[in-house]
């Protein structure tokens, strides 16, 4: 544990958390813009978001959602330990918050890796349960976060209102998959993200978890 906030440590040194964030965002939005221009016909009205990954452009979309979740990672470390208060009060439920956005990242990842090939039933079952658990990952760090962000006067309280509408949000793709709320969610997290990761830059500090 040490080893891993020595590593932490230093590459918050060399590079500010927050500007993880925004490359997550940055090649995730670009993977999706290339992948949609070459998917003629696509439209966020019937196509799900993974569609992108296996139309022809699906390359773009593929590596877009493996490097933002990859990049998200050392965002959400980051913000976690800014998170933390100085008397250790919100210390077990933001560790909480930290697991649960590594595993939906790294379930992001994966996405790209296992595409939705609608002509094997085991891609599409096993592309499933990796969204199932990205979303169920996100929606619970969002509600923990828009918790936190509340009673930290630190964080504007928009911050906050973004994240549990947001995690409300993907509760309503698990229940319902339909795409419109599927874009609806993406779009408000890929706002919180931004506005969360550029603030963590501009405050560019950050306290031990």
């Amino acid at each position: 544990m040490m080893v891993e906030f020595r590593v932490s440590d230093k590459l918050f040194g060399l590079i500010p958390g927050g500007v993880f964030g925004i490359f997550s965002v940055l090649v995730g939005v670009i993977g999706d813009i290339l992948a949609a221009s070459f998917f003629p016909g696509y439209t966020i009205l019937s196509n799900m978001i993974s569609d992108l990954g296996i139309g022809p452009g699906g390359i773009f979309f593929n590596i877009g959602v493996l490097l933002a979740g990859l990049f998200a990672i050392p965002y959400m470390i980051s913000l976690g330990r800014f998170s933390n208060n100085k008397d250790g009060g919100n210390r077990t439920i933001i560790k909480v918050a930290v697991v649960s956005s590594i595993i939906s990242s790294l379930a992001l990842s994966m996405i790209g890796i296992v595409p939705a090939y609608r002509d094997s039933f085991m891609m599409i079952l096993i592309h499933g349960i990796i969204a199932a658990i990205c979303y169920i990952g996100a929606a619970g760090y969002l509600f923990i976060y828009s918790n936190i962000m509340f009673k930290d006067e630190r964080f504007p309280n928009i911050f906050a209102y973004i994240a549990f509408i947001d995690a409300i949000l993907f509760i309503c793709v698990l229940f319902t998959w339909y795409s419109l709320i599927q874009w609806i969610a993406n779009i408000f997290i890929i706002l919180w993200t931004l506005l969360v990761a550029s603030y963590l830059v501009y405050k560019g500090k950050h306290f031990s978890l």
